[in-house]
């Protein structure tokens, strides 16, 4: 597999020790990785823009992860950023893509995330609807 280039990437993930450890994986990987610890702090960073790829946690503590994906795509930007849903629960996949998610993967889908960080949102969008739901697919 290609070396993906170094994407910016913000995690939005309420607990901060899974937070640290996810942004730390994906800078292992070469990118560039913030974290929000919160729904809203997320919406506020996402919203400033130049970011490639936005990985949320849909069970947030302060909002429901697919409302915050909702906001930002609701929000201006010049550049849409690939939208990965990230959770333990496969019934939540369907609202995540409604919601505008480009993928949803099931927590620790770990070489799928690496996969999807370093696609394109069009091939992104390819590779989900060719691997079908997330619960069928390899972790």
């Amino acid at each position: 597999m290609p070396i993906a280039p170094c994407r910016r990437i913000l995690v939005i993930e309420s607990y901060p020790d899974a937070g640290a450890a996810l942004c730390a994986l994906l800078q292992t990987w070469g990118h560039n990785a913030v974290l929000a610890e919160s729904g809203g702090q997320g919406i506020r960073l996402a919203l400033k823009g130049s970011l490639d790829v936005i990985i949320v946690d849909l069970g947030l503590d302060d909002m429901d992860g697919c409302k915050v994906v909702q906001l930002i795509r609701a929000g201006p930007s010049d550049t849409v950023p690939v939208i990965i849903a990230y959770s333990g629960s496969p019934q939540r996949e369907a609202g995540a893509l409604h919601a505008g998610c480009d993928a949803f993967i099931l927590k620790p889908a770990i070489e799928e995330l690496r996969t999807l960080v370093g696609l394109a949102r069009a091939d992104v969008r390819q590779y989900t609807a060719y691997a079908g739901p997330a619960l069928a697919r390899r972790r």
